[in-house]
């Protein structure tokens, strides 16, 4: 017979018949006797077994209650006001850059504010970053306690928070002498109201600081909000600007886009889904001349119609421009869904683009884009990853 020991802790067993060589305790066993016709467990009770040791490698004997250990809780009551008393002696500066240097986010930093007065003050002095992205209830005073109590800001995301507009737009204008990162996507902010808070910033602090500004739809009902008035603007009074996002801003068009090539610094540019057409190629390519390293323009009508290409010579024209264009930097380029796109365009975008990685034309062309057997080659050559595009069968080395 085998005898099992149970309990909360672990399990041992002994060999049936030998006495246990530590304290007896009461005991639940379950014996089984191997040849019992019934083949069942029956639980008895025995005063001797071994005493169990968990897999933590202590048993439940070694755990004493807390109300009995005062002494070791004295000791760490103590070392508990020493440690308060050591960061008592911290600066506020340094205090600061101990609790908010960029590792908490916005929801840990508000609750760490709480703790008392002095976290508090030193967090509205070192706080660079929010994300308050998806607050569907924020207001315009919310905003307004942000902007007045948050003195060195240059990160702001209030991305998909459908109840941000004008108002709230100038009720940021007191923390943005910093402001570099500027993310609106999917809110409610129109034309007017972003050509009022450029202007006033510029007209308190000088000039604006903005490098990233996303001012992008994500619905229909928004996709009519920012148009030309806003490019102007931000092409007149954002000079240092390096990324802009205008994906589904449908009141843009090519005037717009125009006024965007004043941009010197703009690495990254979003018209996807704009009313920009081919009248502003040769703009766009100006701004691509001027340093652009990402670009997406999809579903637009930038790119030429075939047929019109084919009319005296306009092919050769519009090659021409962009070889004329300086696309050195370029690295990145999206051209879903653009119907106009023909292969041998591709081809020479490709060719004038020399630092090209990367190009998606998923849904371009009427139907599919095929690349031939030299072209690929070409695109292994440079190790240039395009997406989208049918590519034929290598010859067969024997054939």
């Amino acid at each position: 017979m085998v005898v099992v020991c149970r309990t909360s802790f672990g399990v041992e067993t002994s060999p049936a018949g030998e006495s246990p060589p530590r304290k007896k305790r009461k005991t639940t066993v379950e014996s089984s006797h191997r040849g019992d016709d019934t083949g069942k467990f029956r639980t008895t009770t025995c005063s001797d077994a071994y005493r169990v040791i968990s897999p933590l490698g202590f048993g439940p004997s070694d755990f004493l209650p807390l109300d009995h250990a005062s002494k070791t809780k004295k000791c760490n009551r103590n070392k508990i006001c020493e440690d308060l008393d050591l960061v008592d002696t911290l600066s506020d500066d340094v205090l600061g850059r101990c609790f908010f240097s960029g590792f908490l986010d916005t929801f840990d930093t508000a609750r760490l504010m709480m703790v008392n007065k002095r976290i508090r003050r030193a967090g509205f002095q070192k706080v660079h970053l929010l994300d308050l992205r998806r607050c569907e209830n924020l207001t315009s005073s919310h905003v307004s306690y942000i902007a007045s109590s948050f003195s060195n800001l240059t990160e702001l995301d209030f991305s998909y928070c459908s109840h941000f507009g004008g108002r709230c737009l100038e009720q940021l204008i007191p923390c943005s002498k910093n402001l570099r990162q500027l993310l609106l996507r999917g809110t409610r902010v129109h034309d007017m109201a972003l050509v009022y808070y450029l202007q006033e910033v510029h007209r308190k602090f000088g000039g604006c600081s903005l490098e990233t500004l996303d001012l992008s739809a994500v619905n229909k009902e928004n996709s009519f909000l920012i148009g030309d008035e806003a490019a102007r603007s931000i092409s007149s009074y954002c000079p240092r600007l390096k990324s802009l996002q205008l994906g589904w801003c449908k009141k843009l068009t090519d005037e717009g886009v125009k006024s965007l090539a004043s941009l010197e610094n703009l690495t990254t540019l979003d018209l996807s889904l704009t009313s920009i057409t081919y009248a502003a190629f040769y703009d766009l390519l100006q701004i691509v001349g001027s340093g652009l390293e990402v670009m997406d323009v999809s579903a637009t009508g930038i790119f030429p119609p075939p047929q019109l290409l084919q009319l005296d010579g306009n092919l050769e024209r519009t090659k021409d421009l962009i070889s004329g264009s300086n696309m050195q930097k370029l690295s990145a380029l999206r051209l879903q869904f653009c119907p106009q796109l023909t292969t041998a365009l591709l081809e020479h975008i490709v060719q004038s683009a020399t630092s090209l990685k990367h190009v998606d034309v998923t849904h371009s062309g009427q139907g599919r884009l095929v690349i031939g057997r030299e072209f690929a080659k070409y695109l292994r050559h440079r190790r240039i990853q395009v997406e989208g595009a049918h590519r034929l069968a290598p010859l067969n080395f024997f054939t």
